[in-house]
C-alpha cells in the first residue's frame, strides 16, 4: 500500500471554469468538516491509492478526468471512498436558532449569537493561562 501524507482528495465535475470554481469551493467545505488537507484532482495525474481517502463531489461523473478517477477509487482496495451524501447525512437546516432552537432566527439570535461569543473569548482566556 502506498505511503499518503494524510491528504484527501477531491474528486468532482472540471468540464468547465465554473465547475471548477464550484469544486474547488465544496473541497474547501470538505476541508473543514473533516479537519485534514485537501486537493483537488483537475486532471488524471494521481494515483487515488497515494492519498488518505477520496470524496466524489456530487456530479463527479460528468468530466471523462473525474469520472476515471472517481471509477479507480471506488475499485481501489483499503481506501476509503465516501460521496457527498455520505459526507453530509440527512442533514436538512432547522428553522430557528441553531444555538437555543426557538423562534424564527436563522441561522442564531443576536443574543445567542453575543453569547457564543463570550463563551468563546472566556475558554481562550482560560486556554492560555
Amino acid at each position: 500500500m502506498a505511503q499518503h501524507n494524510g491528504t484527501v482528495l477531491v474528486i468532482g465535475d472540471v468540464t468547465d471554469d465554473i465547475a471548477v470554481e464550484d469544486l474547488t469551493a465544496f473541497a474547501f467545505d470538505v476541508a473543514a468538516r473533516i479537519n485534514r488537507p485537501v486537493r483537488v484532482a483537475l486532471d488524471m495525474q494521481h494515483d487515488v491509492t497515494e492519498y488518505e481517502g477520496v470524496v466524489l463531489a456530487q456530479d463527479w461523473w460528468k468530466s471523462v478526468t473525474s469520472a476515471v478517477l472517481g471509477m479507480e477509487a471506488l475499485q481501489a482496495e483499503d481506501l476509503c471512498v465516501l460521496d457527498t451524501a455520505a459526507l453530509y447525512g440527512d442533514y436538512t437546516p432547522q428553522d430557528g436558532c441553531v444555538w437555543c432552537g426557538e423562534g424564527d432566527a436563522t441561522p442564531v439570535h443576536d443574543g445567542c449569537f453575543a453569547g457564543v461569543v463570550r463563551e468563546a473569548a472566556r475558554d481562550k482566556v482560560l486556554a492560555t493561562l
